[in-house]
C-alpha cells in the first residue's frame, strides 16, 4: 500500500541534512551538484533522485515529497516508512519491543505504562553510567542524565507490536562526510552519542553477564561489566521490561548524520532472564558504596581491645531502605561517645564513607558523630 504524505508541515520537517546523510549512507551516489539548487543522485534499479539543496526554497515541501517518491520507489518500501526514516535521520533510535503484544499492537494498560517508564529508567541509567560508571545510582543524583532526557522524545509505537521508541538527537559529524569503520574516542562525542554508545555497550555486556550465569557464574558476572555501564538501575529496568513484555527484543539505529561503525544494533532477551537481572540489581544495588553518607542508629555492639582506647561499633541503622549492621572504626574520643549513646539507649548521628566488602557494611572515614538528644527525635 502507497500511502503519500502531502502535509507541508510535516513536509518540512525534514531537513537538507537528513536527506543527503539518508542517501550518502543508503548507497546511493551523487551523480550531479547543482550547488544551492540541490544534488541529483541515483540509487537502486536505476532510480533518480533529486535532494533540494536548501530548506529556503519556495518548493521544498514538494521536493521533500518528490524525493520520498524515489526512495520508496527504489527501495519498494511505503513513503510513511521512508518519511519516518528521514524525519529521525539525525537522531539514534532507541526501540524497546514487546513480543507478546496482541496483533493489532495493544498491550494492557498498566503493562504499557510500565513500558514507557522502565524504558525511559533504562536510558537514564545509561546516561548516568556515561559520566561515571558505578553498580547503582540514586534518583536525582545525576543532573546531568535528568537534563539530557529532556531532549529525548517518545514516538509512536508500531503496528504489530508494542514498542516504545525513544528518539535520542545528535548533532551532526561536521569532522568528515565519510562512514566511520571503528568508534570515535569516547570523550570526543557529544554526551548524547555517549550515552547512547553506553546503552549499547551495557546492553551487550548485560547478555554477555546472563550467558555466563547459564553456565553456572554467579554475580561476579555482572561485577565485571560495571564499567561497560551495567548498574543495579539497568538491570532492574530491563528485567521490568522483560517481564511486562514476555520478552524484550532492544534495537537501536544510529543517526544517520553522525556517523557510526555500524546501522544497527539489536540483541534479545527471553522470559527466564527477568528474576536473574532483579537478583543481580539487588546485589549490586547492595554493593555500591556511598560518599558523604549520614547515618542515623542505635549502637549494638562495642568491640575494643583491653590495652587500646580506640574501638569498632556495629550501628544498627537503614541503608536505602533496608535495616542493616554497619561496622565503624572510631577514635578515643568518638568511642567513648559511642559508649555513652549505647549506654542511654540513644541514637548517634555519623557521617562517612559507606563501603560494602566482603558481604558487610563498613563506614570508612567516620567524622562528625553526635548524639540524638529525645528533642530532636520529636
Amino acid at each position: 500500500m502507497r500511502a503519500i504524505i502531502t502535509d507541508d508541515e510535516a513536509l518540512r520537517a525534514v531537513s537538507v541534512l537528513s536527506i543527503n546523510a539518508y542517501l550518502r549512507t543508503q548507497g546511493w551516489e551523487i551523480v550531479e551538484n547543482l550547488g544551492n539548487r540541490g544534488v541529483v543522485y541515483n540509487g537502486p534499479a536505476n532510480t533518480e533522485a533529486f535532494a533540494p539543496g536548501s530548506e529556503r526554497l519556495g518548493d521544498y515541501a514538494a521536493s521533500v515529497s518528490s524525493v520520498i517518491a524515489s526512495i520508496a520507489r527504489a527501495e519498494e518500501r511505503d513513503e510513511t516508512s521512508v518519511y519516518r526514516d528521514l524525519v529521525h535521520s539525525d537522531r539514534d533510535v532507541i526501540r524497546f519491543r514487546a513480543p507478546d503484544a496482541e496483533d493489532d499492537g495493544s498491550i494492557s494498560l498498566l503493562a504499557g505504562v510500565d513500558l514507557v517508564q522502565q524504558s525511559k529508567d533504562a536510558l537514564l541509567a545509561a546516561a548516568c553510567s556515561a559520566g561515571a560508571p558505578q553498580r547503582y545510582f540514586r534518583s536525582g543524583s545525576n543532573a546531568k542524565a535528568t537534563e539530557y532526557l529532556r531532549s529525548v522524545k517518545l514516538g509512536q509505537t508500531e503496528h504489530g507490536s508494542f514498542v516504545v521508541n525513544l528518539y535520542s538527537p545528535v548533532p551532526p559529524r561536521l569532522a568528515d562526510g565519510t562512514q566511520a569503520t571503528l568508534w570515535p574516542d569516547f570523550d570526543e562525542e557529544p554526551f548524547s552519542r555517549q550515552v547512547t554508545i553506553t546503552l549499547m555497550k551495557a546492553i551487550d555486556a548485560l547478555t554477555t553477564a546472563l550467558d555466563e550465569v547459564g553456565r553456572g557464574g554467579d554475580i561476579e558476572a555482572f561485577e565485571a561489566v560495571v564499567h561497560k555501564g551495567v548498574s543495579s538501575n539497568l538491570c532492574l529496568a530491563i528485567a521490568g521490561l522483560i517481564k511486562d513484555g514476555d520478552g524484550l527484543d532492544f534495537s537501536l539505529n544510529w543517526a544517520m548524520t553522525r556517523s557510526a561503525p555500524q546501522p544497527r544494533f539489536r540483541r534479545e532477551f527471553s522470559v527466564n532472564q527477568s528474576e536473574v537481572l532483579s537478583e543481580a540489581a539487588r546485589v549490586l544495588k547492595e554493593r555500591q558504596s556511598f560518599r558523604n553518607e549520614v547515618l542515623e542508629g542505635y549502637v549494638m555492639g562495642l568491640t575494643r581491645d583491653v590495652q587500646e582506647t580506640e574501638g569498632t561499633i556495629k550501628l544498627k541503622t537503614f541503608v536505602e531502605g533496608q535495616r542493616r549492621s554497619v561496622s565503624v572504626d572510631l577514635s578515643a574520643g568518638d568511642y567513648r561517645k559511642a559508649i555513652e549513646a549505647h549506654e542511654s539507649k540513644s541514637e548517634i548521628r555519623i557521617e562517612g564513607d559507606l563501603e560494602f566488602e566482603g558481604q558487610r557494611y563498613y563506614l570508612r572515614n567516620p567524622r562528625n558523630i553526635r548524639i540524638i538528644e529525645e528533642s530532636e527525635e520529636l
